[in-house]
């Protein structure tokens, strides 16, 4: 299981991206000195859906007049970046051996 991640404002991704935890202490990313996210990073969105538990199904089964309920799912919207050097780099290595 990952650890925990705790949500932070957009503005502060620039410098949470240059740090990672290990064992619960913060440590530096090894990226180039002219590293630039917007630039090295490629912008994805990923569209997932919450939908009712079914506990949540039963309840609303009890407090319609007719007895019936549909799941209901609403969509979220998950902003991310992908490191594209890393991974030219990572099939650079693999092609070499």
């Amino acid at each position: 299981m990952p650890p925990p991640v705790h949500p932070f404002p957009v503005s502060e991704l620039d410098q949470r991206v240059r740090f990672h935890t290990v064992d619960f202490k913060e440590k530096s990313r090894k990226l180039g000195k002219d590293f630039d996210l917007k630039r090295d990073c490629d912008l994805f969105e990923l569209i997932q859906y919450s939908c009712t538990t079914p506990a949540q199904q039963h309840e609303k089964v009890m407090a319609s007049p007719d007895g019936k309920a549909q799941i209901e799912c609403f969509p979220f919207a998950r902003l991310f970046r992908r490191y594209v050097l890393a991974i030219q780099d990572n099939n650079n290595y693999a092609n070499a051996m």
